[in-house]
């Protein structure tokens, strides 16, 4: 065989290599692409299945969703941010992933084990992230609120913090009864802090007082038996009552 046979041989070779990786390369695109526009399928089936109870059904649904999105975004699990979608574009999928995250946030609430507890955190920290300085952090607010309320948060602490990170009140007191307070007392005693106790030297030198003390008053709130602190909540909410 002479050596011009020989490079001809081994061109062919290359080129058709070159050809089968072009082809894989392009069915793998299409498979992603084909993946992408399906991951909205995933949530709207993992939001009924939620809705019908099926909980370990939805909780499989949206980790689907979520992988189908890191992996577009070519991110590593749980590394989605809100600086990996537009805004403006992607207003709507990032309402939908807060949708998402605060299911996964209930469920891992409840569930029980170390694995359980981290994945709470962790997506109780995307739903902050993505909740926050946006046009539903009002909603996210709330929905934090009622959850506690309700009664039903486990992770306590972890909600009130996730609260106060989303904008929630810098009042120590009414953050650690959050889960007993009137939902209009917030706006009641901040708005007599910055429009009435401002205007006098007496109201100064208490709020600055307060800022002093309130993380340990709330400190010492967060230990006491739920029947005090529901007893606290009352007298704060005939206080602000009185104010209205």
């Amino acid at each position: 065989m002479s050596i011009r046979t020989v490079y001809l041989s081994n061109v062919s070779t290359v080129q058709q290599k070159s050809r089968i990786q072009q082809q894989l390369a392009s069915a793998w695109d299409k498979y992603r692409m084909d993946l992408y526009e399906k991951r909205l399928d995933h949530a709207r089936m993992g939001f009924k299945q939620y809705r019908d109870h099926k909980v370990m059904d939805a909780v499989q649904s949206y980790h689907t969703y979520l992988k189908i999105l890191e992996e577009w975004k070519q991110v590593p699990e749980g590394g989605l941010r809100p600086d990996h979608f537009d805004a403006k574009k992607d207003a709507a999928e990032m309402l939908l992933l807060t949708g998402v995250y605060w299911d996964l946030v209930k469920v891992y609430d409840r569930a029980k084990g170390p694995s359980s507890t981290r994945d709470f955190k962790r997506f109780l920290e995307q739903y902050v992230l993505f909740s926050r300085g946006t046009s539903h952090t009002g909603v996210a607010l709330e929905t934090i609120r009622k959850y506690m309320t309700a009664n039903k948060a486990r992770h306590k602490v972890e909600f009130k913090n996730a609260f106060k990170r989303l904008g929630g009140t810098d009042c120590f007191i009414v953050s650690s009864l959050l889960d007993h307070i009137e939902p209009t007392t917030l706006d009641v005693m901040r708005g007599f802090r910055d429009q009435s106790l401002v205007d006098y030297r007496a109201g100064r030198v208490f709020t600055r007082t307060y800022y002093r003390v309130g993380p340990f008053m709330a400190w010492c709130l967060d230990r006491m038996p739920n029947f005090i602190r529901a007893r606290v909540a009352q007298v704060i909410d005939s206080l602000a009552d009185r104010i209205n």
